[in-house]
């Protein structure tokens, strides 16, 4: 009797495995459909949880900041760890943050690796221009890497999430 439990334990475990797997697969699949939803109708929040700036370590936030992309609209609200080569942004962000709202972007997405979005945004102001590059993973993790032309490049991690009504 002994040496027959341990073979209907061991394929017992193996269907809850099975299971669980299938599970996971769908909730994925629906994560993709909606990760894919939200970048093609430009219509998501990136939520930042970690900046690191060109020379420093990582640090996390503690306060919320946001990329908010919409079909017409982008705007940020980003803590700036950095040098600035344009004394004038320090004096219009008041605190040195990346902060602006723009109507005139350029937005392109392509297919990456493992399910993963890259979307390029290209950004052109009165006193600064901006290029942010936004990786999106199958799990709505996110990476976001700005480049200026005031500012060192700068990065944040974090995630992304549909903007709430």
């Amino acid at each position: 009797m002994k040496n027959m439990m341990k073979p209907c334990v061991l394929f017992f475990l193996l269907i809850i495995n099975v299971t669980v797997l299938r599970a996971q697969a769908k909730n994925v699949e629906a994560d993709s459909s909606s990760i894919n939803s939200m970048v093609d109708n430009k219509s998501f929040l990136f939520v930042a949880t970690d900046v690191t700036p060109m020379s420093g370590k990582i640090r996390y936030l503690t306060s919320e900041y946001d990329l908010k992309v919409l079909p017409d609209t982008i705007s940020t609200y980003l803590p700036y760890f950095g040098r600035v080569t344009n004394p004038g942004l320090a004096i219009v962000n008041g605190d040195g943050g990346i902060k602006f709202e723009a109507t005139d972007f350029t937005y392109a997405v392509t297919n990456g690796k493992k399910g993963r979005k890259n979307i390029e945004i290209n950004i052109k102001g009165n006193i600064d221009a901006y290029k942010l590059s936004l990786i999106v993973f199958p799990n709505k993790k996110a990476n976001l890497f700005i480049v200026s032309n005031g500012r060192q490049p700068i990065s944040y991690g974090g995630y992304i999430t549909e903007i709430k009504k």
